[in-house]
């Protein structure tokens, strides 16, 4: 390193703060308004935006120790040392900080994010601030309709499928092969006018996927639309879906219509009068919501509606495109879950290496268990993998609403049936996780995030995994030794 800045500025990789000689204990720089900051100038961001994340280390070593082991901490949180959520130190020394890996560069997805950004994260060692850069975007469309406060935004083609992506719960102990009835959604969105004239009648549906299709697959009719845009078949979309259309003006009557899906037939208003919100004046914006109630239906699943805001010229509350040329799409997807999980295992012979049967692979989409054929015998081993991956839709374009998994957890226990493997096994050093960290436990008795000895009576294993991206997937594997 060095004091002087070098002349290209986009040199720099790591800023530091030195402290000659040693600091006075209870000194701190919290209260100093220009303590420990830089500044820093986006660039090579992709046109639709992107995030920027940052993490802190400081390191130093305790006056008069012989050992002269680092004293190591990441930003995020409120815990000294890197110090476990629950008060532990993360190695038994008292720090972890290993200069091969602990490179202080960000990573969200591995490292977790604090997201108010006030050093309240949780889970292992620090956590990241992230700062979302969004695009000024430009779009064509006379009329825009998107995410909250986002009427503006492009999704993975153009600013007609630009979407907002929002989960159900599902019951704890709901098999993943089980269809639910899943609970109302309700999604916020935002429609603007972006002209230097009036828009009137000012109508808002939804409408079926192919009706979006030929909408906007029409460049003779909106020239404008010169990329087809697939909202997918009508089948998508189960029969008996409702969707209510909510709007609620400063003053007046709340505007509400309700409309009842078919394949066959699209949505056809069962309750109360569409919404007309009438005159948009240049650059206003009106918040609505769109609450979709989904019927009994799969899991891990994504339902795309599409939602038209429209200028309605012949005043009949019906979307026809030849004639309601000044329109804007966007889609509200609601998921009955978005992580899949799956469980397998396999059977390794003494040696820890031979494979007896290799893995058995479970449905995502039934049984996410694995079934072994063989018996294992005493000395062998069985390993087990869960594999996990968020199914939601990636973040593409700009200004869309994404679902991430923020502090995302697996535990296996063997005690919890129909688990039953802690009765006719024992804990074999070598467990595995692609993300995050593991804590083991004896019943109530904790471990700690170091891997046991083998033998050591190991009864729960937990893998907080941290955040999940759309389209991310990982894995867990642990291995017990049939007794």
């Amino acid at each position: 390193w060095s004091t002087t800045p070098p002349a290209n500025p986009s040199d720099v990789k790591r800023v530091g703060f030195i402290a000659d000689g040693p600091i006075t204990a209870g000194t701190s720089t919290e209260a100093d308004a220009n303590g420990f900051s830089f500044g820093v100038i986006t660039s090579g961001l992709p046109v639709a935006g992107g995030e920027v994340a940052n993490i802190a280390q400081a390191f130093g070593e305790t006056v008069g120790d012989s050992t002269d082991e680092v004293v190591y901490d990441e930003s995020g949180d409120q815990n000294p040392n890197n110090y476990n959520d629950d008060g532990t130190p993360p190695d038994e020394t008292g720090t972890d900080f290993n200069p091969a890996t602990d490179l202080g560069i960000a990573n969200p997805s591995a490292d977790g994010v604090d997201e108010d950004n006030d050093n309240t994260g949780e889970g292992p060692k620090g956590e990241d601030t992230v700062v979302t850069i969004t695009a000024d975007i430009e779009t064509t469309s006379q009329i825009l309709n998107g995410p909250e406060n986002r009427p503006n935004a492009i999704g993975p083609t153009n600013d007609n499928d630009d979407f907002t992506n929002q989960s159900t719960t599902i019951p704890a102990g709901t098999a993943q092969g089980i269809d639910i009835d899943p609970g109302a959604v309700t999604f916020d969105n935002t429609v603007e006018n972006p002209n230097a004239t009036n828009l009137d009648n000012v109508t808002l549906l939804p409408i079926a996927p192919s009706v979006g299709n030929a909408a906007t697959n029409d460049p003779q009719v909106n020239p404008q639309f010169t990329t087809p845009v697939d909202f997918g078949p009508d089948n998508q979309i189960p029969d008996n879906t409702t969707v209510t259309i909510r709007y609620e003006p400063e003053t007046g009557p709340i505007l509400e219509a309700t409309y009842t899906y078919t394949e066959a037939g699209g949505f056809t208003l069962t309750g109360g009068t569409t919404v007309n919100v009438g005159t948009l004046t240049p650059g206003q914006q009106l918040d609505y919501e769109v609450i979709v109630d989904l019927p009994e239906t799969a899991q891990v699943q994504g339902y795309g509606i599409p939602i038209v805001a429209f200028v309605d010229n012949t005043t009949d509350g019906n979307f026809d495109v030849t004639e309601d040329t000044v329109f804007n799409i966007t889609v509200d997807r609601p998921y009955t879950g978005y992580m899949q999980m799956v469980q397998e295992a396999r059977i390794l012979d003494t040696d820890g290496v031979t494979v007896i049967q290799d893995f058995s692979g479970g449905d995502p989409t039934g049984d996410q268990e694995g079934t072994l054929a063989e018996r294992a015998k005493p000395g062998q081993f069985i390993e087990y993998r869960i594999t996990y991956t968020n199914i939601s839709e990636p973040l593409v374009g700009a200004g869309n609403v994404v679902l991430d998994a923020e502090n995302f957890t697996i535990t296996e226990d063997g005690t919890a049936a129909p688990n039953n493997w802690v009765t006719v096994t024992t804990h074999e050093q070598g467990t595995d996780p692609s993300q995050g960290t593991v804590e083991y436990f004896n019943n109530t008795l904790s471990f700690g995030n170091t891997d046991p000895a083998s033998g050591e009576e190991v009864t729960r294993y937990v893998n907080e995994v941290g955040t999940v991206a759309p389209g991310d997937n990982g894995s867990f594997v642990f291995r017990r030794k049939v007794d």
